[in-house]
């Protein structure tokens, strides 16, 4: 498994009810999971922690 750290825009919050901004962009830790996906972290709006596989970013 390898870690890398992107910026990040999400483009897409609309079924979720975390504190991720439409357009916001987030320092997005990237660890490869070695079958074509990768498990996102990043920290919210709020500061909290999260964690997701979903397609919900973008490099910027």
């Amino acid at each position: 498994m390898s870690i890398e750290t992107k910026r990040m825009r999400c483009v897409n919050n609309i079924d979720y009810e975390d504190c991720l901004t439409k357009g916001g962009i987030y320092d997005v830790e990237m660890e490869n999971l070695g079958n074509g996906e990768s498990m996102k972290k990043l920290n919210d709006d709020n500061g909290d922690f999260l964690q997701t596989m979903l397609g919900r970013f973008e490099e910027v």
